[in-house]
């Protein structure tokens, strides 16, 4: 048995760095590729996340075997990685296998690098190789498409802006709608090939256009409308084609990039609502979906994005049976319209606030999204490694999250816009605060490290608008 010792226990092993290979091999890559300060606080950050946690740099020595999938899988939206090989011959093969994938963007061509120090260095060798740097682009697999993106979205190359690349939202081709659609559509909603076709014409022509085209006009009155500070906080368009009937078939924005230091869940609440509240009470907007996906932390804070399904304050779509039309097929399959009717049946939200919320839709559907949302910042894939947890904000937006939504008084709650929710987010978050309980009483609940609340149902997801085949004759 080896000796009884006194001496401490070895501190538990640090997450490996990003990447692949000997870790001299991707210090060396990094301080080749990795130039500038914003650069060098992403790989700084990367470095403290967990092991498993999407990346902004991840660095693949010549040793290691990897597939653009594998790699697309481990990076951000815009991350980079470097891959490195011994010989120009690997290094025009790599460069071979990512060129030809429209998920990727080839920022740096192979060119010689000094590659760190293996195991098995010998004197008289000359750890010599070459690296080139490919982007993440695309969001997703173009073969695997999720319900997520409905245009096609991608960055691309941009000069003259600080990350190099813009955001471009252009209508999608009608093989990749298709697609989207046979594989997202369960069996027993598959309509026949004409019904198919019909669907397909539909989107390309109508839905499509006249939502994006509501988008880009919409980005244009907040920055005009917006107060200074705040348009920053949603993206600039600079770029716009149009189609032959004057719609918006591509628009080319400011990339709000993810990144940041670490936000806890009640600075997230806090920044997103007041957006919010700037965007009802200053511009008279409506977003109407806001699911985390639209929520974006950046450098610079939290913003928003996808404006498409916005109104705006005292707006009259009846004026346009087709806009008509289309806004009611989109409310019927909003999921978050279907969630708030949902907890309202089942007594989980008894609030007068969100009683006519979609009657027309108005203010209170982002009320309802944006706390609803408190609570699952650790649910989303893209925040993990941006976020940080905090049971004692966490137990808060719980209970304020019950408070909201079952007042004591349901018919009189003190939260019924965004500027109340902004004021009750900037309280105390340790005072003990109203519970209703049945037949009229009320207790009073002490904060606590953790925090029970109604079970939430995990919704299937769905597409922002309707999908039912269009009839044959609909023009």
């Amino acid at each position: 048995m080896a000796p009884r010792t006194n001496a401490p226990a070895d501190p538990p092993a640090a997450p490996p760095p990003p990447g692949e290979g000997a870790p001299n091999q991707r210090q060396a890559l990094a301080d080749a590729f990795v130039d500038g300060d914003a650069a060098q606080r992403r790989l700084q950050r990367d470095r403290m996340q967990e092991a498993n946690a999407p990346r902004d740099w991840y660095f693949v020595g010549p040793s290691a075997s990897v597939t653009p999938d594998t790699v697309f899988h481990r990076l951000r939206w815009g991350g980079q990685a470097v891959l490195a090989a011994v010989t120009q011959r690997q290094a025009d093969a790599l460069l071979a296998e990512f060129e030809g994938r429209e998920e990727w963007n080839v920022d740096a061509e192979p060119r010689p690098v000094e590659l760190g120090r293996s195991a098995g260095w010998k004197p008289w060798e000359k750890p010599r190789g070459y690296a080139l740097v490919v982007r993440k682009v695309l969001r997703e697999l173009p073969q695997s498409p999720t319900f997520r993106p409905s245009y096609d979205v991608r960055l691309v190359p941009k000069a003259d802006d600080p990350n190099g690349y813009c955001v471009q939202k252009r209508i999608p081709p009608p093989e990749q709608i298709r697609r989207r659609l046979m594989q997202n559509l369960p069996a027993d909603q598959r309509p026949d090939d004409e019904g198919l076709r019909r669907m397909i014409r539909k989107l390309l022509h109508k839905v499509f256009p006249l939502f994006l085209t509501r988008e880009a006009g919409f980005l244009k009155i907040l920055q005009r409308d917006l107060p200074e500070r705040w348009r920053q906080s949603v993206p600039d368009v600079f770029g716009l084609e149009y189609d032959d009937k004057g719609y918006v078939s591509c628009m080319r924005s400011r990339w709000l990039r993810l990144g940041g230091d670490l936000i806890r869940p009640l600075d997230y609440a806090q920044q997103a609502c007041e957006l919010l509240r700037v965007l009802h009470e200053q511009v008279g907007i409506v977003h109407l979906d806001l699911r985390l996906d639209n929520f974006l932390i950046t450098e610079d804070g939290i913003k928003l994005v996808d404006f498409g399904s916005s109104l705006r304050r005292g707006e009259d779509i009846a004026q346009s049976p087709i806009l008509t039309k289309l806004f009611v097929e989109m409310l019927s399959a909003s999921q978050i319209r279907r969630d708030l009717l949902r907890m309202i049946e089942k007594g989980h939200i008894t609030s007068a606030a969100f009683a006519n919320a979609y009657s027309p839709p108005g203010p209170a559907a982002d009320l309802f999204s944006v706390v609803n949302n408190f609570g699952r910042l650790d649910d989303h894939g893209d925040f993990r490694g941006l976020t940080v947890r905090d049971p004692q904000q966490d137990a808060f937006l719980t209970r304020l999250r019950r408070e909201v939504f079952r007042p004591v008084d349901a018919k009189n709650p003190t939260v019924f816009r965004l500027r109340e929710l902004c004021h009750a987010l900037h309280e105390e978050p340790t005072r003990a605060r109203p519970v209703p309980l049945a037949h009229g009483a009320i207790r009073f609940d002490l904060p606590k490290e953790s925090a029970g609340e109604e079970p939430r149902e995990v919704a299937a997801p769905s597409l922002p608008f309707a999908v039912a085949v269009p009839d044959a004759d609909e023009e």
